[in-house]
Parts: C-alpha cells; sequence; structure tokens
C-alpha cells in the first residue's frame, strides 16, 4: 500500500502542547484512509489533503485542530496517515477529484446546500 498524505511533523515543547493535541485528536472521528473504502485512489487522497490544508492554513485555521499526522495499520503494513476532524474530512471531500459515486454525491449535495435556493 501507497504511503498516505501529510508528513509535517508539530512541534510539541511542553506536556501542555501534549495535552491540547490530545484534545484535539480526540475530536477527529475521520482517517484521510478510511475513503480507500469508498473507493478513492490513494493519490487522490493525498492530493486532497495536502489542498485542504493549504484552504485551511490560508482561511487563518489552526491545522492541527483539524489535521494530525498518524500511523495506520491494514493487512499487516504501516503507512502514514492523517486523522481529520468534521470541517477537515468535509475539505479533503470537497478537494477530492468526484470519480467516485460518494465523493461526486458529497460535492453535489454541498452544492445543492449552499448555492440553490
Amino acid at each position: 500500500m501507497e504511503v498516505i498524505v501529510y508528513q509535517k511533523q508539530y512541534k510539541n515543547n511542553s506536556t501542555i502542547d501534549d495535552f491540547i493535541n490530545s484534545i484535539y485528536h480526540r475530536g477527529m472521528k475521520h482517517l484521510a484512509s478510511d475513503l480507500l473504502a469508498k473507493g478513492v485512489h490513494p493519490e487522490d487522497i493525498k492530493i486532497a489533503v495536502k489542498k485542504a490544508i493549504v484552504a485551511s492554513e490560508n482561511s487563518g485555521l489552526d491545522v492541527k485542530k483539524h489535521f494530525q499526522p498518524v500511523i495506520s495499520v491494514k493487512n499487516g503494513t504501516s503507512f502514514i496517515d492523517c486523522r481529520l476532524s468534521e470541517l477537515g474530512y468535509s475539505l479533503v471531500l470537497l478537494n477530492i477529484e468526484p470519480k467516485s459515486k460518494y465523493i461526486a454525491a458529497f460535492q453535489v449535495k454541498v452544492a445543492n446546500k449552499l448555492f440553490i435556493k
């Protein structure tokens, strides 16, 4: 399996930083690699996560509240993955090429809710 997503390391200079990061981590219910089961290609996931992180940074969000690198293991293979908040997951879904029905349906649903009155 291919290595997926985000490799930047956060500086954890203190126990308080570790504690705060663990609180952020608890609110992250999604993994980028979960999209593999939805028929999304690993390279598409990787690109979408990078774009979602850039969008978060450029919007002034605290990226580590929405994206945290983790190590995942599937079928005996470990790889770099990314834990995502609801917002982070949504941003990734908006940035993925709509090649799978799941992604296309999500993007259309968002457009309908936001732009169609």
